[in-house]
């Protein structure tokens, strides 16, 4: 398994996206799946640098994000950081049937990766967030 650790800061985006590109790139999956999974890494990431460290009693450490990247028969992601406890699979989908304008801003990302990832899985042990995805190779 492949890890990357970096502060939960929105600079280190690039460092993310590259760390699963290349991950990706030596498994040799189709594009369109790369894309998917880069997409899908960026916003979680995303969501750990702007609200993981937020809460004041959190606010003065140094946030890190800790991604680990497994390449067998599928493509598994594992994110994990000791900021505010978070359970994505306990947030609520808006509904996408209200007219647009009724529709509070945002609020995708979750309903995004649950949609294109095979699975998500979280829990939280010793003060830890860790949100683990799987996806099922597709070979180009």
């Amino acid at each position: 398994m492949k890890e990357l650790v970096v502060d939960a800061v929105r600079e280190n985006l690039g460092k993310v996206q590259d760390f699963v590109q290349r991950g990706l790139d030596s498994v040799g999956c189709s594009d369109s799946m790369k894309r998917t999974i880069i997409c899908v890494a960026e916003e979680i990431f995303i969501n750990i640098a702007d609200y993981a460290y937020t809460c004041t009693h959190l606010a003065n450490k140094a946030g890190k994000a800790t991604i680990m990247l497994s390449l067998g028969d599928d493509i598994m992601l594992i994110f994990r950081d000791n900021g505010v406890k978070f359970n994505p699979l306990d947030y609520q989908t808006p509904n996408f049937d209200d007219d647009i304008e009724d529709r509070e801003l945002g609020k995708i990302g979750i309903p995004m990766i649950k949609y294109y990832m095979d699975s998500v899985d979280y829990k939280y042990e010793a003060n830890t967030n860790i949100l683990t995805i799987r996806k099922q190779i597709n070979l180009m």
